[in-house]
């Protein structure tokens, strides 16, 4: 995984993500409310929360999937309200949901083609990288992904999101399903 993290020019950029009284939640009913973190560039952040605590409403908030009701998400003291997730990702910004992670209908091959969308010059190489860091999901380019184990779901569910190069990802349950050697 550290390999991933190495610098190339397109991740020399700086990033620093930053929410402030985010609050989110689904028809009228509020989950998060008054949620504020910063991360700074090559920082780790975790949020720990038992079920049900709004830990992917949050993170749904941050990505645009839900529009926040009040608060402020920025990255790069850019505001991210209004943007659709497309967008955000395109701002830098990968994300992992916890469920329906990748394109059951779809090859990992175009799993990773729809993550790597946003780049328009090199897709096909950034794919081959990805391919040498997740050797089971070269071995299993051409296969459908509703045909792969939970574990190499979630690695193909990564990937995709590593594919547009981000400056920060956010991981929504990253090591449910993957074996101890796959979360090392």
């Amino acid at each position: 995984m550290r390999r991933l993290l190495k610098r190339t020019s397109l991740e020399s950029r700086v990033g620093r993500l930053t929410v402030t009284n985010l609050e989110v939640g689904y028809g009228s009913i509020p989950i998060v409310r008054g949620v504020s973190v910063e991360v700074e560039p090559t920082q780790i952040t975790g949020i720990i929360g038992p079920n049900g605590a709004g830990k992917s409403t949050f993170l749904k908030g941050v990505m645009g999937i839900l529009p926040p009701r009040a608060g402020t998400v920025e990255f790069d003291a850019r505001p991210l309200q209004g943007l659709r997730p497309d967008q955000i990702v395109a701002r830098g910004i990968g994300y992992v949901p916890q469920l329906k992670d990748v394109f059951d209908n779809l090859t990992v091959a175009e799993n990773l083609d729809i993550g790597g969308f946003i780049a328009r010059t090199g897709r096909n190489q950034r794919k081959e990288e990805i391919y040498s860091q997740f050797p089971v999901l070269a071995d299993r380019r051409h296969q459908s992904a509703h045909t792969l184990s939970g574990g190499q779901r979630r690695l193909l569910a990564l990937a995709r999101a590593l594919m547009s190069n981000p400056q920060v990802i956010l991981l929504d349950e990253p090591s449910a399903g993957l074996s101890p050697q796959a979360m090392d």
